[in-house]
């Protein structure tokens, strides 16, 4: 007998035992997943602005390697099958800023990497939207992206309204940026999570994550995901830094984002994503994992890493 991964013990090439449930299973009427395959990856949350300076910046002192061939690098040492790119500023040293193109957005690169197209508002017109159903058309878009904060206006502000109503029509998510930013002349106040409930009861058709569940405010992001059934939470950038500063985080620091997701009581609602390049993906995957072993009850494990980790982003965003 080889043990693979209690409670199933491997009596032979076709039945296992279960040591939970006390009883063989022929392999045709159970497959634990967790024992049978590799668990799958989806990054809901990378950036591929390669030549935006504030972004190398940050992690000139990692050993993290920002270009294309970095990423492919870190997906395939993590298994990660599918990463989603969040459109932004190229070039320059902001992250965003008012003389952005309307619409931003990474190249791809690979077919592996999905883009999300980020709006700048001060650049929107009376033709944008037709101008964005067009773009929307060539099949390249995946998801629309609100910098809240970065761009100091509400979430239900008038001129993202019509991006909503286009979004539900294209079944694509809208993810919006929660909590702090990475810039200091930012304003916090537009990027609370509870102004998300305000476009989340009037565009109940369109689908809206909250990037970074509202950190600091993970409780409110919690009960914004808890009320509405088209509001979601992404895990990503709840810290940064390079595997030994990830380690070394305590589990106290950790207190709310599991009160969250305890509150929340729905791995249906929550997505996996690392903010690469800020953080590895390899450091990140071991933190959700902890998160999420502290967060869900023992013989529903399994099934929270499937849908956080793969699922829900393969239904949300649409990956065959």
């Amino acid at each position: 007998m080889k043990a693979i991964d209690p409670p199933y013990i491997l009596i032979s090439n076709n039945v296992y035992y279960s040591g939970e449930h006390n009883c063989v299973f022929p392999l045709k009427n159970f497959l634990p997943p967790e024992t049978l395959t590799e668990m799958q990856i989806i990054d809901a949350h990378i950036h591929t602005a390669f030549d935006n300076t504030l972004i190398k910046e940050a992690v000139r002192f990692s050993t993290i390697n920002y270009s294309l061939p970095g990423l492919r690098k870190e997906m395939e040492e993590n298994k990660v099958k599918y990463a989603i790119s969040m459109g932004m500023k190229s070039g320059g040293h902001e992250l965003l800023d008012k003389t952005s193109h309307i619409f931003m957005l990474n190249e791809p690169y690979d077919e592996n990497v999905k883009a999300v197209c980020g709006i700048n508002p001060y650049k929107y017109d009376q033709g944008s939207l037709s101008r964005f159903e067009n773009l929307l058309s060539f099949g390249k878009i995946s998801g629309i992206k609100i910098y809240l904060g970065y761009f100091p206006k509400y979430a239900y502000d008038n001129v993202y309204k019509g991006f909503y109503e286009l979004a539900a029509k294209h079944n694509l998510p809208v993810i919006f940026h929660t909590g702090d930013t990475y810039d200091k002349n930012a304003r916090v106040k537009y990027a609370h999570p509870l102004t998300i409930d305000e476009v989340a009861v009037d565009f109940k058709e369109t689908k809206f994550i909250m990037a970074h569940i509202g950190n600091p405010w993970t409780i409110d992001a919690g009960e914004v995901i808890y009320k509405n059934d088209n509001v979601y939470g992404d895990l990503s950038g709840l810290f940064i830094g390079g595997r030994k500063q990830i380690k070394s985080i305590p589990d106290r620091d950790l207190d709310n984002i599991i009160k969250a997701y305890r509150w929340v009581n729905d791995p249906g609602k929550f997505l996996y994503g690392s903010d690469w390049p800020v953080t590895s993906m390899k450091a990140y995957i071991e933190l959700i994992q902890r998160i999420l072993k502290n967060a869900s009850p023992s013989k529903d494990y399994q099934r929270h890493l499937d849908r956080v980790f793969f699922l829900n982003a393969k239904e949300l965003f649409h990956i065959i």
